[in-house]
Order: structure tokens, then sequence, then C-alpha cells
């Protein structure tokens, strides 16, 4: 009994301490790409996702397979033939 309530507190600690990165992961990506003026389309963490769907953000469940994360945005207009790019993608940490 005491190996099974082990061994779930330590699955609950390696899923949480996989979960939480990931969380601040594409958190930078999203708050460098609104910087950059990235425009929002969706982001998720596992099975769930905000989404942008007619100017309201909306919370839903989908199966999306082995995502473990995902940020979504839809880059400005060019500005003398470039895309601003460098603080969505190269940013050196996390928040």
């Amino acid at each position: 009994m005491e190996f099974l309530l082990f061994f779930c507190i330590l699955l609950v600690i390696v899923l949480i301490s996989a979960l939480i990165p990931t969380i601040f992961h594409k958190l930078g990506h999203l708050i460098f790409g609104l910087i950059e003026n990235y425009e929002f389309c969706a982001f998720g963490i596992g099975n769930y996702a905000f989404v942008k769907e007619k100017r309201k953000i909306k919370i839903k469940k989908y199966r999306n397979g082995n995502a473990g994360g995902y940020c979504i945005m839809i880059p400005p207009k060019p500005k003398n033939g470039t895309i601003p790019y460098f603080w969505f993608f190269f940013r050196r940490c996390d928040i």
C-alpha cells in the first residue's frame, strides 16, 4: 500500500514538473509575440485551449494528440519587407 501511494505521489510530481515549464515557455511566446504586434489566435496546454473567436476568447477542449502545448499567433504585416520575429522566436529567457 505504501508503495502505491509513493508511486502515485511521484507520478503527480513528474506530471506537474513537466507541465509548469511548458506553460511558462508558451507564455513567453505569447508575451513576446504580443510585444512584436503578433495577433493572438490560440494558446493551449494539453487538451485545453484559449481560442480567439469573433473578438472573444473562449476556453475549449480538444483532442490534439501529443501536443504538450502551443501558442498560435498571426504575424503582423511586413514593415520594410520584413516581419518582426526576433523576440517571438529568439528570446533567451522565459518569464
